[in-house]
């Protein structure tokens, strides 16, 4: 491993958790308080409904995690559980309509408030960040494409 590489690699577990503590810390200014699971989990039912186990498994949580996570977000009216008529032991999650404006409110309050951020750069290093954010997003985003995700998770579990 080249030295470059491994001291970019220590920037990144310096800068990356900072920034997720300030962007957890302005979601939670918001509104609707929302918490940085209830965003993410609300986000990947914004994609496909899925079950409480195919959920957990997505946001790699434990099932009583994502189970506390799902009536908090059902006590406040963003998801509702749709239990089949079939099997009753067979219950999908998805967003009302409440939970998709909310979400949709949190994320562009959230992206004005990064945009307000990044105007305070000089335009040649808005583009140099732009640049950076292009290579990281296809370095990793791969592995996360909510879709494919939740989707392969049912295709294993139907196996």
């Amino acid at each position: 491993m080249r030295e470059q590489t491994r001291s970019l690699a220590q920037k990144f577990w310096i800068v990356f958790p900072m920034l997720m503590r300030t962007m957890f810390a302005e979601t939670r200014k918001g509104d609707a308080n929302l918490a940085p699971n209830h965003f993410r989990v609300l986000g990947a039912l914004s994609h496909q409904q899925c079950n409480l186990s195919e959920l957990a498994e997505h946001q790699n949580v434990s099932l009583p995690t994502m189970s506390a996570t799902v009536q908090t977000l059902v006590e406040r009216g963003w998801l509702e559980r749709d239990r089949s008529e079939d099997d009753r032991r067979e219950v999908t999650l998805q967003l009302t309509e409440e939970g998709r404006r909310i979400l949709s409110a949190e994320h562009r309050r959230l992206t004005d408030w990064v945009a307000a951020k990044l105007e305070s750069l000089d335009p040649k290093d808005i583009t140099r960040v732009e640049k950076g954010l292009d290579i990281l997003l296809s370095l990793f985003d791969k592995s996360h494409n909510h879709e494919e995700e939740i989707s392969a998770t049912k295709r294993v579990k139907s196996i």
